[in-house]
């Protein structure tokens, strides 16, 4: 694969670690576009990435679903991380090393590519001190107004991610929201557009989120006797979930119907 998995799954720990420990809070202010996105800085500072999802909005059930899913894996990564550290302490440190050191190679090969140096100091900030590095991300995002109900999201002046993503207020709570991004450029075709293709995503979530909930039990269990059974362990239970339903899912994608061919059979049954 273009990202060695164990090298990947790493990273991730290791991010979830760092960011993991804080206090939670019940409330996060979304009153206007300028408070929910400092609401999403803080979930991140607080270690209560679980609650990110609840920043976007989306009229589909679809997506909603698929948020709360991806929400329940942020949770139990960050749970998972919090059992790791308490039982693997002398090794947690090693593993920061390593994910760093593995993350700056990344960075220096996709700086190259794209020819920017600065990839490796961002991602070594970032694993270092991933607080001090969504406050600097910060002084960099605003907001923009369009009309009364909706804003862009502007990231040093510029469209956001390069997608132009808004945010805009529900008639519902009156409470602020970022909307789900409906057209990535050169990803709209490679995004959910039926059910059954939505059904296969949350259910590739749901795995993974037992995966990580199986990999804890292990730990707790003492099953793992160090870090690197963890890593054992959670390759045996996610990696293989994550693999075989992306697979199902591309081919589910290749063997999509025909939009345009459904909407004649519709005329003609109409006729």
């Amino acid at each position: 694969m273009l990202l060695n998995l164990r090298t990947g799954w790493l990273i991730l720990i290791a991010a979830a670690i760092l960011l993991t420990g804080c206090s939670r809070k019940t409330y996060y202010d979304q009153t206007t576009p300028e408070s929910t996105v400092e609401s999403f800085a803080e979930m991140v500072r607080q270690g209560d990435m679980g609650r990110i999802p609840d920043l976007f909005h989306a009229d589909d059930e679809n997506v909603t679903n698929t948020l709360h899913a991806a929400g329940v894996i942020f949770h139990r990564m960050q749970l998972l991380a919090v059992t790791i550290r308490e039982k693997y302490p002398d090794e947690v440190d090693k593993v920061l090393a390593e994910a760093k050191s593995e993350a700056l190679d990344i960075a220096d090969k996709q700086g190259k590519k794209r020819g920017s140096k600065d990839w490796g100091n961002k991602l070594q900030a970032m694993l270092i001190d991933p607080t001090a590095t969504i406050d600097d991300l910060m002084t960099r995002v605003s907001v923009v107004y369009a009309n009364d109900d909706q804003y862009a999201l502007m990231i040093d002046d510029q469209p956001a991610f390069g997608i132009g993503m808004t945010m805009s207020k529900s008639p519902e709570d009156q409470q602020w929201y970022i909307d789900w991004p409906t057209n990535l450029p050169g990803m709209s075709s490679q995004m959910p557009q039926t059910d059954a293709e939505w059904s296969i995503i949350r259910s590739l979530l749901k795995s993974v989120a037992n995966g990580v909930d199986w990999t804890e039990k292990a730990i707790n269990d003492d099953k793992t006797k160090k870090l690197e059974d963890v890593w054992k362990e959670a390759g045996k239970e996610v990696i293989p979930n994550i693999v075989i339903g992306w697979v199902i899912y591309e081919q589910a994608v290749k063997h999509r119907p025909d939009k345009t061919q459904n909407e004649s059979n519709e005329q003609n049954d109409d006729g």
